[in-house]
């Protein structure tokens, strides 16, 4: 394999971990099994930052201004079609199955501020968004940390996440509430940006050797196991942990299973990135958990109608049905909305 076809092949894997990281927040999000949610609470938001890190690069931007420019292209402006869009879902249906009342005025109104402030997952009505506010921030911060050598970055960023877990812990009498954009768990967060970045040459570069051995196959799937084994553990001891909700309970283990799952999730990327639809999954991820929840809404509503029970078990009905039917959705919502994003661009 050629230089570049290695270089493709790399970015590929990156691709097909974000598809496979989305999978599983659809799933946590359709399945209240749990030990397979507390696992999957883990690490699926973790692996999102570390990607993150991995894909920063300060050298890009000329300046604060241009760095700010692209991530309000990239992460901003797309996060607002969404949430507007996420609120003409909540008014229309609300409207539809339960007419016009004060109390429903009212939640709209926190819907709308949340939009802005976005205080955690709590108070939003596409709570997943929460994210992307929390990881503006983050990158925000740590365009300005990236400056420092290496050792004044893990410095700045140790004592960042110490503060994120104590201003999430009941150490301290705080109101969360009075930090918009979820600083508080950006703060937890850094740390995670600060390792895939700090961490990202080394990584990309294990990635193309792997890939290159003839027993890549076996190579990762025996780090994938391994990772199993520390991960499970691990992640039940320490229990449900959400960034979202604000719940971290020990943020050292918490570390070690957003890491540890992280490396999961990249071993079996190696091996399955060959497949085209997840790395179109993986580039199309913001759109994906963008829209996913509004799908999962649909989906509770039809469950309602009909008398189902739904997401208290992994059965067929319960659970993979409405997984398999959000993906479809959300899948089909992504790819329509990516190609006329390029259209409109081409046009401009």
């Amino acid at each position: 394999m050629q230089k570049n076809s290695l270089a493709v092949a790399r970015i590929d894997t990156i691709d097909a971990a974000k598809g496979f990281g989305m999978l599983f927040v659809i799933f946590a999000h359709l399945n209240y099994t749990p030990a397979p949610l507390t696992v999957i609470y883990s690490f699926h938001m973790p692996l999102y930052f570390i990607l993150s890190g991995m894909m920063f690069n300060r050298d890009k931007y000329n300046s604060f201004r241009s760095f700010l420019k692209r991530r309000f292209q990239t992460l901003i402006i797309p996060y607002l079609i969404f949430q507007f869009v996420s609120l003409a879902f909540f008014f229309l249906t609300e409207l539809i199955f339960s007419g016009f009342s004060l109390e429903i005025f009212k939640q709209g109104i926190v819907y709308i501020t949340q939009v802005f402030v976005s205080q955690g997952s709590a108070n939003m009505f596409n709570r997943p968004m929460w994210f992307v506010l929390c990881l503006f921030a983050v990158e925000l911060m740590y365009y300005f940390i990236s400056s420092f050598n290496k050792a004044a970055v893990v410095t700045i960023c140790t004592v960042l996440t110490a503060a994120g877990w104590l201003l999430e812990s009941d150490l301290i009498k705080f109101n969360n509430e009075l930090l918009p954009w979820s600083l508080d768990s950006a703060l937890f967060a850094t740390g995670f940006y600060a390792m895939g970045n700090l961490l990202a040459g080394s990584v990309k570069n294990t990635i193309v050797r792997i890939k290159s051995n003839r027993y890549r196959n076996l190579i990762c799937l025996g780090i994938a196991a391994i990772c199993l084994a520390v991960l499970i553990p691990l992640a039940l001891y320490n229990g449900k942990v959400s960034l979202g909700s604000k719940i971290l309970n020990n943020g050292l283990l918490f570390y070690l299973t957003g890491i540890t799952g992280t490396v999961f999730v990249l071993s079996l990327s190696i091996i399955l990135d060959r497949i085209k639809v997840l790395n179109y999954f993986g580039r199309v991820s913001f759109s994906v958990m963008g829209i996913h929840y509004l799908f999962r809404m649909v989906v509770s509503k039809i469950y309602v109608i009909l008398g189902i029970e739904a997401y208290n078990s992994m059965s067929l009905k319960e659970c993979i049905i409405p997984f398999v039917a959000v993906t479809v959705m959300s899948a089909v919502f992504a790819f329509i909305y990516d190609k006329t994003e390029k259209y409109i661009r081409k046009k401009q």
